[in-house]
């Protein structure tokens, strides 16, 4: 099975065609888990589909559904490659990841059902057991800008700690962006990041320089 295309297809935010071949995938091993993992994502994407990603100012930073519907099919596709290639080699899928990639799930559902406290403790313990797990990085800064009150040096901390590890992960500097524009106050180094998002193939990066930075 080659899945190039669907990296291919999220890093250029086509990430509803990825999901959908990833779900017929999963259906046809019989993995109930992926299935509902992505049943689950797909039903958000589709959900937001109509709504905008613009609003970076105090108040407006609820609609993000679409980047973190994204930066959660990143490690459920790394999840069924894992699966698909000990399939191959061994006959079985079982993974020595399969725990962290678990709890970074169950963490993924504790911040959409606006527990956030929970998810950032969820996040803490993927990244003491995996602590190269760049994504775990983002979505536990991502909480840390929405916790109440919001932690803005934690964030830009886990923002740069996913970017020395994966340099130029569109949805790091999609964030960092944020908090430089909303905390910081840096317009400048904020477009800079979004700028660098967008060339990545996050296209909702563009909504952010459309209405907030000068050509």
């Amino acid at each position: 099975m080659d899945t190039a295309n669907w990296h291919r297809w999220i890093d250029k935010g086509k990430t509803g065609l990825a999901l959908k071949q990833m779900k017929e995938e999963a259906k046809k091993q019989q993995w109930s888990d992926l299935e509902e993992q992505i049943s689950s994502l797909l039903n958000q994407l589709n959900n937001s589909q109509d709504k905008t990603m613009l609003g970076l100012r105090a108040g407006e930073l609820d609609d993000k559904t679409i980047q973190r519907v994204t930066a959660f099919a990143r490690p459920v596709l790394r999840q069924l490659e894992e699966r698909l290639k000990r399939l191959d080699h061994h006959g079985n899928w079982v993974s020595e990841d399969d725990v962290a990639i678990s709890m970074f799930m169950r963490g993924q559902k504790e911040y959409m059902a606006g527990h956030t406290a929970q998810a950032i403790e969820l996040f803490t313990q993927v990244l003491e057991e995996a602590p190269l797990f760049a994504e775990a990085h983002v979505e536990r800064g991502v909480a840390y800008t929405t916790q109440s009150p919001p932690d803005y040096p934690a964030a830009i901390k886990d923002f740069n700690n996913a970017l020395r590890i994966r340099p130029g992960l569109p949805t790091a500097l999609l964030n960092r962006g944020i908090v430089y524009y909303t905390y910081l106050e840096d317009y400048p180094k904020a477009c800079k990041d979004w700028r660098e998002a967008y060339a990545g193939g996050l296209e909702v990066a563009k909504d952010y320089l459309d209405q907030y930075c000068k050509p």
